[in-house]
């Protein structure tokens, strides 16, 4: 929608009915994204357009409350096309859109409202934010072993994001340690052929690795001058 509509719109309709349009009108980007060419520049092209279309949706919904569950979920997939497009400020805004929906929707502990909280520590994470997403990724391991059980695998998949910021932090030893519990419960659970399982396995040689090289600089550093 062009940026003058949105501006009559804001001035001449009633808040239910900026709502009601904004939500339409994104559903109209939605289905742009979907029927957008796969190479880079065609998603490109779409994205002041979508970005648009979320400012006004979420400034009418909040006034309102007028935000459906369908809707959140369409939101969900414009963050996964912002994902695809390399656009991390922009996956972050609506990821954390997302997540505050479905809290108040579905409350913080349903699974949907889990798994918005875990892409968008995974996303702060890509931003660099690190301390801030291991502390959300702290909590999703705990909802998750609480509500799923130790080895859902969704609860498997979140000690391993966890593991992941630990070693992006310099927490080695950490990482490495939950990274091997990764490791033992996918072959459990999923068996040792499983390309998760293969996965698990080349993600903890990661930290060793770095362990290893530590270990080295540090020998380095104190072995004395002949």
């Amino acid at each position: 929608m062009h940026k003058l509509l949105h501006a009559w719109g804001h001035n001449q309709l009633t808040a239910e009915e900026q709502s009601k349009y904004s939500q339409a009108a994104f559903r109209l980007v939605v289905e742009a994204i979907e029927g957008c060419s796969r190479a880079p520049d065609g998603k490109l092209r779409l994205v002041l357009h979508v970005m648009g279309s979320f400012a006004a949706l979420s400034g009418a919904s909040d006034r309102t409350n007028g935000i459906t569950e369908d809707v959140v979920d369409e939101v969900a997939g414009v963050g996964g096309f912002m994902t695809d497009v390399g656009l991390w400020p922009e996956t972050r805004t609506s990821e954390e859109y997302v997540w505050q929906a479905r809290r108040r929707l579905l409350g913080v502990d349903d699974p949907d409202t889990i798994t918005a909280m875990s892409n968008l520590a995974v996303t702060l994470g890509q931003q660099g934010c690190l301390e801030e997403a291991a502390l959300m990724q702290k909590e999703v391991l705990v909802k998750r072993q609480l509500i799923l059980g130790e080895d859902h695998p969704d609860t498997i998949s979140a000690m391993n994001n966890l593991a992941v910021t630990l070693g992006d932090q310099g927490q080695l030893d950490e990482a490495a340690k939950m990274k091997k519990e990764v490791l033992e419960k996918m072959t459990r659970v999923l068996g040792e052929e499983h390309p998760d399982t293969k996965v698990a396995a080349q993600n903890l040689a990661i930290p060793v690795r770095r362990q290893k090289k530590r270990s080295l600089l540090r020998f380095l550093r104190i072995k004395p001058r002949k």
